[in-house]
């Protein structure tokens, strides 16, 4: 029988990935799965997990059924291999010698990393930013990026894109927040697929859905 519905959750860092990264991501499976239905949550792990390590079993463990568990790390640094090597392969490692010992855990995850942090993918499409806040700026002014492929090359994107809502209405500028579902929604996935970090996720994220046999090719 042909699956009819997909299953992922995220572990996120922060407040950012549960607001922009989870329904940007579920945008992403919605297109590479047209006509399925796309069901998405945000795994927080259970109060003990301190470090990284223990945070990934115990959302590995909370997944247990979903088809796939995303992983969210930010780079913090012009390449993402340093983090994953130092923190996602031995957190993954944990996870299957858990589930050879009999533990009920998830077995499919996937990191995402955007190079530097989340709101660098933000700076990549300043049209989806001016129609999400309103702002009367230009896109230099704001410091976005014209090269969507360059974005990860911005030092400190957190605090451009939080200087632009600051910038943006003098009154009373909107908290990140508040604007995050919207550019979710609003940013052009085209711009993103040319963003390295984005790419390798879109890549990584095929494979999987081949090998659970959503994906033919």
């Amino acid at each position: 029988m042909a699956q009819t519905s997909f299953v992922f959750g995220l572990f996120g860092e922060g407040p950012t990935e549960r607001d922009f990264l989870l329904p940007l991501l579920r945008r992403t499976f919605v297109e590479l799965l047209p006509g399925m239905d796309i069901y998405s949550e945000a795994v927080l792990p259970e109060r003990g997990a301190d470090t990284f390590l223990d945070q990934v079993v115990s959302v590995a463990r909370q997944a247990y059924g979903y088809h796939l568990l995303i992983c969210h790390l930010d780079a913090d640094a012009p390449s993402p291999d340093s983090i994953r090597a130092r923190k996602f392969d031995p957190s993954v490692k944990a996870v299957e010698d858990a589930r050879r010992q009999g533990a009920a855990l998830i077995d499919v995850i996937i990191p995402v990393i955007p190079v530097r942090m989340t709101e660098a993918w933000v700076l990549a499409d300043f049209e989806a930013f001016r129609a999400a806040v309103g702002t009367k700026q230009s896109l230099d002014e704001a410091r976005f990026s014209q090269k969507p492929d360059k974005v990860e090359r911005i030092e400190h994107p957190k605090q451009i894109f939080e200087a632009a809502l600051r910038n943006s209405r003098p009154r009373r500028s909107p908290l990140p927040r508040e604007v995050f579902p919207r550019l979710a929604e609003e940013i052009n996935l085209d711009r993103l697929r040319v963003v390295p970090a984005y790419r390798q996720f879109l890549h990584e994220a095929r494979n999987v859905l081949r090998s659970l046999h959503f994906l033919t090719q």
